[in-house]
Formats: C-alpha cells, sequence, structure tokens
C-alpha cells in the first residue's frame, strides 16, 4: 500500500560504534519511511502550557528564518544558544550557480542541506525546486510540531494500540515522529504543485535532548562521528534512496503490486525526492517521505557532517577523518570538504556537538 502521512513510526536508536570500520544504519520495509525529530524544545518535566507558547514562538522564529534562509556565496559559521552546538556550512560555489543549497535554524537547532537532482528534468528545474524547499522544509517541521503539541498534549500521547505512553521523552519522539514526516511531506507537495517537473532531496538534522535525529530522501547523505578513547568512531546515519539499495528495493516491492518491476529512472537517479511531478503520477511508489535514525548522545565531542552527493565520492570515511583534522587544526570543516570535491558542484554542513550534550 502506499504510505500515508501518518503511518506507524518506528524509531532506529544507534547505540552501538563501528569505529572507522563504519556501520550502515538503515531500516527496510514499507515501515521504512519514518519519522522522529527535533530539537531542544522539549525538556521532560515542563509544564504542558509553557512547551506548546515555546513551540509555536519556535515555529514562527523558523518561518522568518525560512523567508530569510542563509543563502551567502560561500558559507557560514556560528554557535546556537543553550547548547553550545557548532555549524559550519560551505559551498563549491555560489548560490545562484548551484543546483544545491543549505539552510540553518540555529534556534530551532535545525539543520537542512538540499540537493537538486540532475536526470530528472531540466538543471534549473532542479536547482529551484531546492531553492523552494530549501526556504521551506524547517518552518513546516516547526510548524507541525507546534500544532501536534497544541492538538494532543505529551501527557495523553498515546501508542497505535491506543495505549498511553507513559514516558515523557518517548511520547515527544512520538510527536516530533509526525511533525517531521508531515513537514517532509508538506514540502513535497508544495514541490508537486508549485516547482513543476524539478527535483531534489534533503538531509536535515535536528538536535534536541533526547538524541540527534537524521532525517532524509534522496542521496545526499550524513555521518556522526564520536570522540572516544583518543579515536573518532564513526556511524553512516543515512542511508542513499536509490535502486542499489537493498532495503530500499524491499520498500518498493513492498508498495507496489505483486511481482512490480522497480520503477524506470535514469541511472543513478534517487527513488525519493521532492517535487519530479510527472514521475510521481506515473509511479506511486516514489514519495518524498523520510527515513529517520535516532542517534542517542554519547559522552565524548561529536561531529555531524551532512553533504551533497559529490562530497562522498570517497565514501564516507575519509570526509569525517577531513572534517576532524581541520576543525582541531583551528580550520572551518566544511570549507575542507569542499575544497577536496574537487570542482563539482558541492555543499558541506559540519556540526559540532559538546561533550556531555543532553545530559542534565
Amino acid at each position: 500500500a502506499a504510505l500515508g502521512p501518518r503511518m506507524a513510526a518506528r524509531l532506529v536508536q544507534v547505540t552501538s560504534r563501528s569505529g572507522l570500520g563504519l556501520a550502515t544504519v538503515a531500516a527496510s520495509g514499507a515501515a521504512a519511511a519514518l519519522c522522529v525529530g527535533n530539537p531542544w524544545l522539549y525538556q521532560p518535566g515542563r509544564h504542558q502550557q509553557q512547551q506548546c507558547q515555546q513551540a509555536r514562538a519556535c515555529a514562527s522564529q523558523c518561518e522568518e528564518v525560512g523567508r530569510k534562509w542563509r543563502r551567502p556565496a560561500a558559507g557560514t559559521s556560528g554557535t546556537c544558544d543553550h547548547s553550545g552546538v557548532k555549524f559550519y556550512a560551505a559551498r563549491s560555489r555560489k548560490a545562484d550557480d548551484s543546483a544545491h543549497c543549505f539552510a540553518v535554524a540555529e534556534r530551532l537547532h535545525q539543520f537542512a542541506i538540499i540537493d537538486g537532482v540532475a536526470g530528472l528534468g531540466a538543471s534549473e528545474e532542479a536547482a529551484a525546486c531546492a531553492k523552494f524547499c530549501a526556504g521551506r522544509l524547517t518552518p513546516l517541521i516547526a510548524r507541525s510540531f507546534a500544532e501536534r503539541v497544541q492538538s494532543s498534549p505529551l501527557r495523553h500521547a498515546t501508542r497505535a494500540d491506543g495505549s498511553l505512553i507513559e514516558d515523557e521523552e518517548e511520547a515527544a519522539a512520538a510527536a516530533w515522529a509526525d511533525s517531521l514526516t508531515m513537514g517532509f511531506r508538506m514540502c513535497d507537495q508544495g514541490a508537486v504543485q508549485e516547482v513543476g517537473s524539478g527535483a531534489c532531496g534533503a538531509v536535515v538534522c535536528v538536535v534536541a535532548r533526547s538524541g540527534i535525529y537524521v532525517a532524509s530522501v534522496g542521496l545526499s547523505r550524513a555521518v556522526i562521528g564520536t570522540e572516544a578513547d583518543g579515536e573518532i568512531l564513526c556511524d553512516e546515519a543515512s542511508s542513499p534512496h536509490r535502486l542499489t539499495s537493498e532495503s530500499e528495493l524491499e520498500r518498493l516491492a513492498d508498495a507496489g503490486p505483486t511481482g512490480a518491476s522497480p520503477p524506470q529512472l535514469p541511472s543513478k537517479a534517487p527513488t525519493r525526492f521532492f517535487g519530479g511531478a510527472a514521475l510521481k503520477q506515473a509511479d506511486a511508489r516514489l514519495v518524498g517521505l523520510p527515513d529517520v535514525i535516532r542517534h542517542q548522545h554519547g559522552s565524548g565531542r561529536r561531529f555531524v557532517i551532512l553533504g551533497t552527493p559529490a562530497i562522498w565520492e570517497h565514501g564516507p570515511r575519509l570526509p569525517l577523518q577531513w572534517a576532524v583534522e581541520a576543525y582541531r587544526a583551528g580550520r572551518s570543516p566544511a570549507d575542507e570538504l569542499v575544497a577536496r570535491s574537487q570542482g563539482a558542484d558541492a555543499v558541506a554542513l559540519v556540526l559540532v556537538l559538546p561533550a556531555g550534550l543532553g545530559e542534565g
């Protein structure tokens, strides 16, 4: 069956490490288009009315960020209030010459990379789709959360079977699950209606007290590195959605008629994306709903890398190593990754999370 906007969410929690050997975490089957996420708004034990008020205020702030999202010629950097999370963004080409974008909503601890998809329409339409979604995705997620918490307070949250969720942190995760899925869905609907045949992918990271959440559609990727005992432990936090992915092939098989062939797509094209109206009309299995991975906070400092496909030409391990080395040497880790993209159209966004984040 086609995936709906309020499917049962399955949260994938990453607690194991593989060192620099890297372990891919990917959900599979029709339940894989999951949903979780968002930021520093939720704190267990706070009064529900106060949470709603702050959610509405932050949603309005995020809409302002959407209207004035960062799109400098080279990049940007800064530090989030309250949490101390540092962020670095860089691009290899000026915004007007690139098919890719980044968006930073530091007050909400939301960070996104939107990549225009070549091969699913004209390059100008892909770039237009990316710019359209970069200005709307994080505001839509924030607005969805505010409305979700207002209509269904966390203390009354229930599971799919109707049982009460007694743990507040679990209830908050469920609320963010619905909100992030709905934000992606609405962004996709807007792109289908407004952009035409252009298509783009997206990877979003939200930093919450309960963990780090990465949601993605398409080919951009995320990697999380953790400092521990003098080394960097590395986890892949997303899995590209393409026909070479076993988990994505399982999803497509579950979503279509028995024995149906995979979608007819250009080589290296993604199987999930925003926009692409004609393709989605021809095949309902092509969707804009995300996978979401949750990483629990650790005691060591962490590095979160979001990047467009060109950043990952050498695999996920080397970009993390380059970013960490640049940061320790006092350079921008995002600039380092873009410089190593060898002139390709590339955008990188690196977060540095202080040790002990989420404790207390």
